[in-house]
């Protein structure tokens, strides 16, 4: 053997040892990293098989829906004007179920300050709603209750569609509108059964005084308000198929 392979076989063993004892030295080292400040625009939260289950951003990396993993355009998410940050969550199949997205700034002398959590039902868009809004001095909160049909596989379709609509909305107009109408006709076979994610119940306490319960029917017609004013008074106020109050009892 001559010199020069010697010592290429001296250095080979050499590298081998070190990765040898680096490898057990990394394996037997804690997973646990601690860390006194984290700089992230976005952070996901996965399951050790790489799926997601919470999603935490800032504005600039907001999702869209996520349904079975993916990840729709940010366009078809409305909250905050869509410059909001929040949280998403996802269940075991990696569909979401739930978020809460805030947003606030001052623009000149006027500002807007919002914060919105929702719960959704399986495969749907959120059955229950918790909103608080403070624009220029006027706050309002509010807790609602919506009705939404179960339609799995139809909320999958309609947010693909959707999705292709912003897709093609610009070069291909009249695809858009075909794609619309597609939409439009899925959506009318709910409202025809007053099934369309109507709000059903309604809490609002504003800044001015009012506080009410507001309770609709299954069209999403207002129905019945129970209320105290801005000036106090208590009331209750039944309303018609058109929303003209036909009876109401004041105290």
């Amino acid at each position: 053997m001559n010199k020069l392979a010697y010592l290429s076989l001296v250095f080979s063993a050499i590298s081998l040892v070190i990765a040898i004892s680096l490898y057990i030295k990394v394996k037997n080292l804690k997973k646990i990293a601690n860390f006194e400040t984290i700089n992230a625009q976005r952070i996901n939260i996965v399951e050790p098989d790489g799926r997601k289950r919470l999603l935490i951003f800032g504005s600039a990396h907001m999702p869209g829906p996520v349904i079975e993993g993916h990840e729709y355009s940010s366009k078809l998410r409305g909250g905050g004007g869509g410059n909001a940050a929040g949280m998403i969550f996802l269940n075991d199949d990696e569909n979401e179920m739930g978020g809460v997205l805030w947003a606030g700034k001052k623009i000149g002398d006027n500002y807007l300050q919002e914060f919105y959590f929702s719960i959704d039902p399986y495969l749907q868009n959120e059955l229950v709603s918790f909103y608080v809004s403070d624009q220029n001095g006027k706050r309002e909160v509010r807790f609602t209750l919506f009705d939404r049909p179960f339609d799995p596989d139809g909320f999958k379709n309609l947010i693909n569609s959707y999705d292709q609509y912003i897709k093609v909305k610009e070069k291909e107009p009249e695809k858009a509108k075909e794609i619309m109408q597609h939409v439009n006709n899925y959506i009318k076979k709910f409202v025809a059964n007053g099934t369309w994610e109507p709000q059903r119940f309604v809490l609002v306490k504003r800044q001015d005084g009012y506080a009410g319960i507001k309770l609709y029917d299954k069209g999403g017609r207002l129905k019945v308000e129970v209320c105290v004013d801005s000036s106090g008074t208590p009331s209750v106020e039944f309303y018609n198929e058109r929303g003209k109050v036909v009876k109401e009892i004041r105290g």
